[in-house]
């Protein structure tokens, strides 16, 4: 079974837990507000996994993370080949 594939945290003697949907959110940097607007949307049945709500947090990406990337690519300390600013807006260039 791969939902979740997120990961799992082990309890003792052999014994683990599987991380919750709102855990892996959380991880992403999501707050209780955004899980539980999403959970409304596409509410878990009970005593099973929601596999919308793992992938959902699987597809995203940490905002502060997206940030630094976006930082290192744009710095003016390193020649920049790839990005092009057109009119506000950047857009790759391959």
């Amino acid at each position: 079974m791969r939902c979740p594939n997120s990961g799992i945290i082990p309890i003792g003697k052999e014994n683990y837990r599987l991380l919750t949907e709102k855990e892996c959110w959380h991880l992403m940097c999501f707050d209780d507000e955004d899980f539980n607007a999403a959970e409304k949307e596409h509410p878990r049945r009970r005593d099973f996994l929601n596999g919308t709500l793992y992938h959902q947090a699987g597809n995203s990406i940490v905002v502060d993370v997206l940030e630094a990337i976006f930082d290192v690519l744009l710095s003016s300390e390193q020649p920049n080949d790839f990005i092009q600013e057109t009119h506000g807006q950047l857009r790759w260039i391959c």
